[in-house]
Parts: C-alpha cells; structure tokens; sequence
C-alpha cells in the first residue's frame, strides 16, 4: 500500500518498521551509526517548519542495513542533534546523505542546529539531470 514502506530490493518481502526516538535513552544511536559509517549511506527526510528560524519537529533516518526507519522527534527532544550524535551523524563527510529537494532542509538544519550538511545525494536534482539528458 501507499501508506507503508517497502524494501524489497533491500530486504525481500519485509516492510520497514517505524522506530520513534524521543528521548536521549534510546540505544539506538550507536547502531545507527555503525550502519551508516559501514555502508556509507543514509536517507534522510525532515518535517516541520523548514525556515532558518523555524521549529523543525521530526528527523528520519533509513538505513541499507536493516528494515527500520528511525523518526527522531526534535520537539520533544532538541538535544538529539548534539548530545544524541544526531549532528555528528549527518555531518559526517564519509557518509552519503540521500534526500529528495534538500534545499530547504539544508537551509533549517544550518539556521535552527549549526548543521553544516555535506556529501548530499539529491534525488530531484538527479530526476531533472536524466530527464535532460534524454532531451539531448
């Protein structure tokens, strides 16, 4: 269905799994990132006021690894992006970043977290770069 996340081509017949991280407690974040410095990727997504001076309000991550998205819920808990290693994470030059039309997502991370985000594979920019080469 729509509405649920398939990952077939990374784990055949699976359907990923929501994990919530809404506290510093969690235990997760070592394995994240584990994952994503072994295979060197991640995707990303954000949702909430995407403006410098917004309020961003939930982070997610996928991983290559395994069937899981972990949705970090900046709201509850802000002090997931320094002391939780979610800014370490995401800054991390070895670690491919995949985000479809980031721009403003970047633009919220710097202004509202310090966040300088790197090594970005945009899918929108990558959709417009094959459409225009089969033009040519």
């Amino acid at each position: 269905t729509r509405e649920s996340i398939h990952v077939d081509h990374l784990h055949p017949g699976m359907q990923a799994q929501p994990v919530l991280i809404d506290s510093l407690h969690h235990g997760w974040m070592q394995r994240i990132q584990r994952s994503a410095r072994q295979h060197k990727m991640i995707a990303m997504g954000l949702q909430g006021d995407l403006r410098a001076d917004g309020k961003l309000s939930l982070l997610q991550i996928a991983l290559t690894s395994e069937p899981k998205v972990f949705t970090f819920d900046l709201l509850a808990c802000p002090e997931l992006m320094e002391e939780g290693g979610l800014k370490e994470l995401i800054e991390d030059p070895d670690v491919i970043k995949v985000m479809h039309d980031c721009r403003q997502d970047v633009r919220a991370l710097a202004g509202q977290f310090n966040v300088n985000l790197c090594h970005i594979f945009d899918t929108q920019v990558a959709d417009a770069m094959l459409r225009q080469a089969d033009t040519e």
